[in-house]
């Protein structure tokens, strides 16, 4: 029983790594910006491309992927 325990639980670390890429990606394969969204879910009144740079930066969007 221990070791079935042992083996579920590393069994789930490839899991939701998996899981992760698969939100990271279908984030990215989305047709907005996810930033503009972000702040349009904000209620930013005005967007402009140096506020999506600077939340894109926020967010860690700017960064790659490894």
């Amino acid at each position: 029983m221990k070791n079935y325990i042992i083996m579920r639980l590393l069994a789930t670390v490839p899991l939701l790594l998996g899981i992760s890429f698969l939100c990271f990606v279908f984030i990215n394969l989305i047709p907005s910006n996810p930033a503009e969204v972000a702040l349009r879910i904000r209620q930013t009144p005005i967007i402009t491309e140096e506020l999506i740079a600077q939340t894109r930066a926020e967010l860690g969007l700017d960064q790659r992927l490894l």
